[in-house]
């Protein structure tokens, strides 16, 4: 989520930033759920590392569940997808992050007036309900 820092639409994929261009009034909204979701998961998991762990799958929950409920669920859907939409994206991480990222969505429709704090909880009960994945670095396999 390089975006995030360096500008609103640097390092994004092609279809991340059609959407945002034509959906303008969503880019500052994605970009502060994404700081968001980025500083929670650093806060919370760092010490287990965020690359393809518990971090990164509370990370993409907790940021799906916050478009979902700031700019609503197929918005939600579509830039998320729109985000895993890279070449370099290995297939399985994909699917991993696409996974995780549905569950944040379900979360953010099934409670539309959860402020961050709440939707935070949820991920982290999906986290501990195992209802998100992540990566087993020695396998490769996600469960």
């Amino acid at each position: 989520m390089d975006f995030v820092i360096k500008g609103l639409l640097t390092n994004l994929t092609p279809s991340e930033k059609i959407f945002l261009i034509s959906h303008p009034s969503h880019v500052t909204t994605i970009r502060d759920n994404a700081n968001t979701a980025s500083r929670e998961a650093h806060r919370r998991f760092a010490r287990n590392g965020l690359y393809n762990g518990v971090g990164d799958a509370f990370r993409h929950c907790y940021w799906s569940a916050m478009l979902a409920r700031d700019i609503g669920v197929e918005n939600a859907t579509r830039f998320t997808t729109a985000h895993e939409a890279y070449d370099a994206n290995p297939a399985q991480e994909r699917a991993m992050d696409l996974h995780n990222n549905s569950v944040g969505v379900a979360i953010g429709e099934a409670h539309p007036n959860a402020n961050d704090s709440v939707l935070a909880l949820f991920c982290i009960d999906a986290l501990n309900e195992e209802k998100l994945m992540t990566s087993l670095p020695e396998t490769g396999e996600a469960y």
